[in-house]
């Protein structure tokens, strides 16, 4: 005869059956209540107690003792690599998770992509899934009609992220045929309040006289070092025909570029401009004193006051 604790009579070890089923009720690992709350930045950290509060009231006072608390704080939804919501993945693959309970469906991911994993994950490992503000369907493990009804929530809500995209792309169209800049501006510019292109004079100038000084023989090196324009972006204005027109003829092939450049009166590099001329100087003297250009124009102005 096998003796067992807690009070269970005696087991007959010729019935393996019922010793088999003592084990599955008796002895295995009793599963957790995953409660998963998640931030997107520092502000937001007391609403991590919020969120965890809201799951607790969907939950029965038997299930409150097996909760088990994953929490990301300050990381956007939209970065599928967060410590505390792999943990979770993994801890539902172990069999470990009987239900994950979350405030609003969108504390566990903000890619619809992989929302769908996780529900996935969640219906091949038959764990529950609860809402507590009930944007989502509750889904119950071995529930065929919940499972189709999540999946198809899931496909709809990334039709609508796929909207969102086009009227977003529909807007940027909008923005170019009203002449306003998108994006990042190139150097030497910058945008109005209205979303307008406009030139900086004083950076526009610069790069005006760190082109020339290449062009001159310089190295873009030591015109980089001088002026503090990247390598890379000197590099590429330099060996760009168009890009280069831009500094060197005050020219481009885009309407609003020139429009910006129209109402400046920038035209082609003059050595003999003020401005121009006392950049192209501070260049010189940059790479001769290995100072920046601005310390350099800085005791010219002062040289003039």
């Amino acid at each position: 005869m096998l003796r067992v604790t807690s009070g269970i009579q005696h087991i007959p070890k010729s019935d393996s059956l019922y010793i088999l089923q003592y084990y599955y009720e008796y002895m295995k690992k009793p599963q957790n209540i995953a409660i998963y709350a998640r931030t997107s930045t520092e502000s937001q950290n007391d609403g991590i107690t919020s969120q965890i509060e809201s799951c607790k009231s969907v939950l029965k006072d038997g299930e409150l003792a097996r909760v088990e608390l994953y929490k990301d704080e300050a990381v956007s939804g939209s970065i599928d690599d967060r410590k505390q919501f792999q943990q979770l993945l993994r801890h539902i693959s172990e069999g470990e998770i009987e239900t994950v309970v979350v405030s609003e469906i969108s504390r566990l991911s903000r890619n619809t992509l992989t929302l769908m994993e996780f529900l996935e994950d969640v219906f091949s490992d038959e764990v529950g899934l609860r809402v507590a503000d009930g944007s989502f369907p509750t889904v119950n493990p071995g529930d065929p009609f919940m499972k189709a009804l999540a999946q198809i929530m899931a496909v709809l809500a990334e039709l609508e992220r796929e909207l969102a995209k086009m009227r977003a792309t529909r807007g940027v169209e909008v923005a170019i045929e009203q002449g306003k800049w998108v994006g990042s501006p190139p150097r030497g510019f910058t945008t109005d309040t209205d979303g307008y292109l406009m030139v900086d004079a004083s950076e526009y100038a610069q790069v005006q006289a760190a082109v020339e000084s290449v062009l001159n023989g310089h190295s873009v090196y030591a015109v980089s070092k001088a002026t503090g324009i990247p390598n890379s972006t000197l590099n590429e204005i330099v060996n760009d025909p168009e890009k280069r027109a831009l500094y060197t003829d005050g020219v481009a092939d885009d309407e609003r570029i020139d429009s910006a450049l129209d109402s400046a009166n920038v035209c082609t590099i003059d050595s003999k401009d003020q401005d121009v001329a006392d950049v192209l100087k501070g260049i010189s003297e940059a790479i001769e004193e290995g100072e920046s250009v601005t310390e350099i124009l800085d005791r010219v102005q002062d040289s003039k006051q």
